[in-house]
């Protein structure tokens, strides 16, 4: 950490990693190839072009609360606690492929709880404020949990997005909802938003993934703001509902 970012108390956050050009320069990386292929930064460039800049600045520093703002992380209504997460099947593949585990970026984002390749459930490990450099390395005999088939589709969903925006950087194109919802009922003929039956069903399917509790889902069928947070505000702070909701959609 004292190397790294000049402070041995830093708090380095587990999926927008600060001061990559440091890092890079240690390990002989691309920069640039760092931060779109080994955080996911990707995803929240594509919701947040406006802040691109910012983002990516932050995370050429070493002042990771710069970037962190600049994603709106801080402002997200619903706060899940900050883990690393990680699949132990994955653990155990990565000891025998290349003899060490490691954390899996695409494991981090909040509300991914379920392993796209093994289709099991993530385990948390929680960070201590100032310590999340010394957490290690994910431990291998811990036995892996299955989840459901929908929450394993879900991730291999939000998995193929990430990489497709780390080779092919765009804009998030929200612009596909109006057209997707009228195709499926979900509008009426003036093009208003039928809230009830869209909330019914979208929750219908939430309570599918079996999550055991998570603030980045709908609090009950009748959750009208957690929709119109996506489709009248934009709420581009929101990755996952974003992607919650594309996945749904499709």
């Amino acid at each position: 950490q004292q190397a790294i970012y000049g402070n041995y108390k830093a708090n380095v956050h587990p999926f927008l990693t600060a001061s990559i050009k440091k890092l890079a320069e240690l390990t002989g990386e691309d920069a640039e190839e760092l931060i779109h292929q080994q955080t996911l930064a990707p995803l929240f460039l594509a919701l947040l072009p406006q802040h691109a800049d910012m983002i990516v600045n932050g995370l050429l520093s070493a002042n990771n609360y710069t970037a962190v703002r600049a994603s709106q992380l801080l402002s997200f209504r619903e706060r899940e606690q900050v883990t690393f997460k990680y699949c132990p099947d994955c653990a155990r593949d990565d000891v025998a492929s290349h003899g060490v585990a490691y954390w899996h970026v695409s494991h981090q984002l909040p509300g991914i709880e379920s392993c796209a390749n093994h289709g099991t459930w993530l385990v948390h490990c929680i960070l201590q404020d100032r310590a999340r450099l010394n957490i290690g390395l994910p431990p291998v005999d811990v036995t892996a949990k299955k989840s459901p088939n929908i929450c394993q589709e879900l991730s291999a969903y939000v998995q193929r997005v990430v990489e497709q925006l780390a080779h092919e950087p765009k804009n998030y194109d929200k612009m596909e909802y109006p057209a997707k919802l009228k195709a499926l009922g979900y509008t009426t003929a003036n093009g208003r938003i039928r809230r009830r039956f869209l909330c019914r069903d979208f929750n219908e399917f939430v309570e599918t993934l079996n999550y055991p509790e998570s603030s980045l889902l709908p609090a009950s069928p009748t959750d009208f703001k957690y929709l119109s947070n996506l489709l009248i505000e934009g709420a581009a702070q929101q990755p996952f509902k974003h992607l919650l909701f594309s996945f749904w959609l499709d």
